[in-house]
């Protein structure tokens, strides 16, 4: 396992390098109302990247056949192409009725969403493909093109022409490179073991595993509601510069902590499948030593920026960012234990405890809405707010690595009583 999350991270590190070495660049020649502009970009995106397969994107690593893996590829560009059809024709309906303008509400026009969506869509399946065929190498190569992609556009903008919606155009070209890196990357794989599905294959595989648009999706958008709500209320009740104050801060400390959570996850999802299909007690002794280890990667940092907050804003990005930097102190808890969370967060839907996951989701959406109509009433400040935002986030990661941990446990002693039943039943059958 350590082999392939080092491959994987090769990526994650270049493309980490880029984002974190371009940004100092970009607080220099965008205003904090452009990162705020960002902020709610990747707040709508995220929510829509949620359904952009209707999960059927997880099911690529439980496919059994290369017949049912053509169709779930196949599902996959099909609804995601569809959905960003039904998400323009959607917006155009709901502008002329309403008389609203989502331009002049966020400042960006709505296709730019729409373009992202389905070129994220495209990464989160194929990425899925290459997860499965342990094609770590290629996953990592093609984070590295997305970067660049994402960071050459980006300073460009910023050194020629700073609009406000730069960062947003590059990220959309990231997504572009990115997409076209992984067809490029995954061809030739593609060809060896995916086979072409008949329409029986499609409907048979659509009805297999529609417990994830059933049940996964409405999960996972709760759980995207609950992590935007708080950037969006900050724009709306606030102002688009404390909003953008807030962006750079999940800016520079979710970037580093989500894609090593991601390496880390790819390669866990894959070995977690793989030690329950073969029984046995690895899974649970896999998932306590990635807990403990992460769990102490952890800790340095957030004693850095506990201690060293304001100077390293100021240093790295320029005057102007001390909230920033405020922010970044109120928010590390929450940081530091979303890199454990993160890199088993999928452990539950992997396990087939999709449910429960839709009750944690459901359950962090309630507390962080509580949080917001309860401080609005109350007239708490931006500060108060984002310390209410760090505490639920910490207390539901945690609540997530103990759910996480009992279902390995769980699933791992399911696996073991069927195979002993089994092998069991075979050696009454000989004697």
């Amino acid at each position: 396992m350590i082999r392939s999350v080092a491959i994987v991270m090769r990526g994650t590190v270049l493309a980490q390098g880029v984002g974190l070495l371009i940004l100092p660049v970009l607080t220099r020649h965008f205003s904090p109302a452009s990162f705020g502009q960002f902020q709610v970009f990747q707040s709508l995106l995220g929510l829509g990247l949620v359904a952009a397969t209707m999960r059927y994107e997880i099911a690529i690593l439980r496919a059994e056949t290369s017949h049912e893996l053509g169709a779930l590829l196949m599902l996959c560009a099909s609804i995601n192409v569809l959905l960003a059809f039904v998400m323009l024709v959607g917006q155009f309906v709901y502008e002329r009725l309403t008389g609203a303008d989502f331009l002049a509400t966020f400042g960006f026009p709505f296709f730019l969403i729409v373009a992202a969506f389905v070129f994220g869509g495209l990464i989160q399946y194929l990425g899925y493909f290459l997860v499965r065929e342990k094609l770590f190498g290629q996953g990592s190569n093609s984070k590295v093109v997305q970067a660049l992609a994402n960071g050459g556009t980006a300073l460009t903008l910023a050194l020629t022409r700073p609009v406000v919606t730069g960062i947003v155009l590059a990220d959309i070209a990231g997504r572009i490179g990115g997409a076209l890196a992984m067809i490029a990357l995954s061809y030739h794989r593609m060809r060896e073991t995916v086979s072409r599905p008949s329409r029986a294959d499609i409907f048979r595989t659509l009805t297999k595993y529609r417990e994830y648009p059933l049940i996964a999706v409405p999960g996972g958008l709760v759980n995207m509601a609950g992590a935007m709500l708080t950037p969006i209320m900050i724009y709306k009740t606030f102002d688009a510069a404390t909003s953008g104050q807030f962006g750079l801060l999940e800016r520079s400390a979710t970037l580093p902590i989500g894609l090593i959570a991601a390496s880390v996850s790819q390669v866990y999802m894959a070995q977690l499948a793989g030690d329950l299909r073969a029984g046995g007690h690895a899974a649970v002794h896999r998932f306590n030593r990635l807990v403990g280890l992460l769990a102490m990667l952890a800790i340095p940092p957030a004693i850095i920026i506990a201690l060293f907050a304001p100077w390293l804003f100021a240093f790295a990005f320029g005057p102007g960012w001390d909230q920033a930097a405020g922010f970044a102190r109120l928010m590390m808890p929450a940081y530091s234990l979303s890199l454990v969370s993160g890199a088993v967060n999928m452990t539950l839907i992997v396990v087939g405890w999709q449910k429960m996951q839709l009750a944690w989701e459901i359950a962090r959406l309630v507390t962080m809405t509580g949080l917001w109509v309860g401080g609005a009433q109350l007239g708490w400040s931006v500060g108060t707010m984002v310390a209410g935002h760090s505490a639920i986030l910490t207390f539901f990661a945690a609540v997530t690595v103990g759910l996480s941990a009992w279902a390995v446990r769980i699933s791992e002693g399911r696996v073991v009583a069927l195979a002993t039943s089994a092998e069991e039943a075979a050696m009454g059958s000989v004697a």
